[in-house]
């Protein structure tokens, strides 16, 4: 059952590495227009700065549960990754 779990926590690293180099290129592709991540379209530049801080902050301490809950696009894009916890309080 460890194992299950580690491989679990490994596959959304993996997939919040993902997602940082997606949000990278989008940037890099156009630094002043609304973006579309992952399906959740009219993102601003701060949205995708804020997937980028959480993926990171997740790929470091394996949990995002010491921020504040994300909303929004930015919420949305983080559950397509499944790195929010559900049941914390957060409503999702």
């Amino acid at each position: 059952m460890a194992n299950s779990k580690s491989n679990a926590v490994a596959n959304k690293v993996k997939a919040a590495k993902r997602l940082i180099d997606t949000c990278e290129r989008a940037i890099l592709g156009s630094e002043y227009s609304l973006y579309s991540i992952r399906g959740v379209e009219n993102l601003s530049r701060s949205d995708v700065d804020m997937i980028i801080y959480y993926c990171n902050y997740f790929i470091t301490n394996k949990t995002i549960g010491g921020l504040m809950p994300p909303r929004g696009g930015v919420g949305e894009v983080l559950k397509k990754i499944d790195i929010v916890e559900k049941g914390e309080g957060w409503g999702f």
